[in-house]
């Protein structure tokens, strides 16, 4: 019990809110977010590359050197999201932006094995990720790394978001398919500069996005997921984060944002893992059930019913909830996303139980990805992995990296 308090009294520290300024800036954003997806998926699924390796150029800083025994570069290149000029992701986000650390004899060509690390909520910058990632693993395994800083964070972050609290719902959407994008830029560039093999990871978010670029690589990759599952809407429903969801910000235009996907004809037909229309149909329930609402507050629990550390918290009404499990599940479910090629070079690290990514009401990893890794970790919260197990998930990073010998 005092390790599970442990994930939701850092929740309780950490006061920020997420979706401060609604679903979108636009009434038609998130159903163009949607449509993109889903023919970027079906690309994905004909095994071809979303970016071509001559498509964008990476430019590289100066190698600086450092006196532990490596050195680090700066890299960046426009987002190839950019192209998708209706996506409207905003100015600050749309150069990429890389750190590169290697061993401080290495020279372009060498043959090393690198890792590309995905930043999870509220890492900005490269500094946590090159202290407890990038540098052990040079130190313990010979593992060069690739920290890509995510869009909305650090220095892509736009002027009028505060910290990590996103604005928007289809901020977090757009982050997810930039990276996607992002990563097969850096995947092609590590190649031409001579890594191998190569290995995606992340934590938390980090790790969900890295699922997500593994499985729309259209080439046996390694990965190492730590600490997500199978679909963010669990975090943000279910979990610790939905205390820091701004409901009474979505409150105020959801009905309009439920009418207007119900309504699109774009939608009617879904290559989604729910059913044929389980999207619309959700949208129609959501959208008929709130006309008949009261605007009265109800309360709405979540997280495990056994688990009596949960509190209730005040949503609008349930459909509302659904509103955003059904977007959440849409744009992130990775049953609505290829199998990778080759799931045995995949490892997925887990807590035993954790209340920022619950798993209990999602389908299985080993369900949607048959022949991948799953490590459960002897712990009972999210936080406390992050803070003491991060030797395990880069001991599962170097076996990855192995499996690809």
């Amino acid at each position: 019990m005092v390790s599970v308090n442990l994930d939701l009294l850092f929740r309780f520290l950490i006061r920020t809110k997420q979706f401060t300024k609604g679903w979108a800036p636009n009434s038609n954003l998130l159903e163009k977010i949607i449509n993109h997806r889903r023919e970027m998926v079906v690309k994905a699924g004909r095994r071809t590359f979303l970016v071509e390796s001559d498509d964008f150029t990476v430019q590289l800083s100066r190698f600086s050197n450092d006196s532990n025994g490596y050195k680090v570069a700066i890299g960046n290149f426009q987002s190839p999201l950019c192209e998708f000029q209706q996506l409207m992701l905003p100015e600050e986000c749309r150069q990429a932006t890389f750190q590169l650390i290697v061993p401080e004899n290495w020279r372009r060509g060498d043959t090393i094995p690198l890792c590309v690390h995905i930043a999870g909520t509220g890492d900005h910058g490269f500094s946590l990720r090159r202290r407890f990632m990038a540098k052990p693993l040079l130190n313990d395994y010979g593992i060069a790394s690739i920290l890509l800083e995510n869009p909305f964070y650090g220095s892509r972050k736009p002027p009028d978001q505060f910290r990590s609290s996103l604005r928007y719902t289809t901020d977090l959407y757009l982050m997810g398919l930039a990276l996607i994008y992002e990563t097969q830029v850096i995947l092609h560039w590590a190649r031409m500069m001579g890594f191998s093999p190569v290995c995606l990871s992340g934590v938390s978010m980090g790790g969900h996005i890295a699922s997500l670029a593994v499985s729309c690589w259209p080439r046996p990759l390694a990965a190492v997921p730590c600490l997500s599952w199978t679909s963010a809407s669990s975090s943000f429903i279910d979990g610790a984060l939905n205390k820091a969801v701004s409901w009474k910000t979505l409150k105020a235009s959801y009905r309009e944002c439920a009418d207007r996907l119900h309504q699109s004809t774009d939608l009617d037909h879904s290559n989604s893992y729910f059913n044929k229309n389980s999207f619309k149909t959700h949208l129609q329930l959501v959208s008929s059930d709130h006309r008949n609402e009261s605007t009265n507050l109800l309360s709405y629990s979540v997280g495990n019913k056994d688990v009596s550390v949960h509190d209730e918290v005040k949503i609008e009404t349930p459909s509302m909830a659904e509103l955003l499990r059904t977007a959440l599940d849409e744009t992130t479910h990775l049953a609505n996303y290829p199998i990778p090629v080759d799931t045995s070079r995949i490892i997925s690290v887990q807590s035993q139980r954790d209340f920022y990514v619950p798993r209990d009401n999602l389908i299985g990893l080993e369900q949607l990805w048959p022949g991948v890794d799953i490590r459960i970790l002897d712990t009972n919260s999210h936080v406390q992995c992050i803070l003491f197990r991060q030797s395990l998930f880069r001991s599962a990073i170097n076996d990855a990296i192995n499996r690809c010998l």
